[in-house]
């Protein structure tokens, strides 16, 4: 059970309802984190606005931004995000060997393009980003698009490590996904 409230629209006081807002435009609603942060109003929409830069406009792949979601959310044994984005991974075509192989951490059986997205994500993950590791991505995707990869771990792990510490519930009849000793 969550920590915090789910707050709605009509639970705001009139004059943080503009974080609600910020946070709807371009969704269908507010998703669940995201109704745990707004008992922090501010810090909610600034969240959500960096997240929709990442999400929908920083100049990668799909494919790629689920692979390394499903990365962190595989290291950081975050089982919310990971049971919410293993169904879009396969949406977004990242093959179902690929998912396994982050699920069982058996990342020498990745691909080399997969691999080169989740070495770099553990890396860091790890505070230990190697030349070598940085180098090989920003030769691969152009060095803004490393900073935006770069930039989606960070944020990914800050989404992590709010639904553990609000203890976010998976949406109804959702089982998890992610097996976690």
């Amino acid at each position: 059970m969550a920590r915090l409230p789910y707050l709605a629209l009509d639970d705001l006081p009139p004059a943080d309802r503009h974080a609600w807002e910020r946070i709807k435009r371009g969704r269908e609603g507010a998703f669940s984190i995201y109704r745990l942060m707004l008992n922090s109003p501010e810090a909610a929409a600034r969240v959500a606005e960096a997240g929709d830069y990442l999400v929908f406009h920083a100049g990668f792949p799909p494919m790629e931004r689920e692979l390394v979601i499903l990365t962190v959310a595989r290291e950081l044994n975050c089982q919310h995000e990971w049971t919410i984005h293993q169904p879009m991974a396969l949406q977004r075509g990242v093959r179902p060997q690929a998912i396994e192989a982050i699920k069982s951490r058996r990342y020498e059986t990745l691909a080399p393009q997969e691999a080169l997205y989740a070495d770099f994500t553990r890396q860091v993950l790890k505070n230990n980003v190697t030349d070598a590791a940085w180098n090989a991505l920003a030769q691969a995707v152009g060095q803004r698009t490393a900073v935006d990869y770069t930039l989606v771990i960070g944020f990914t792990a800050l989404i992590c490590y709010c639904m553990d510490a609000f203890r976010a519930d998976l949406p109804p009849g959702t089982q998890p996904l992610l097996p976690i000793p």
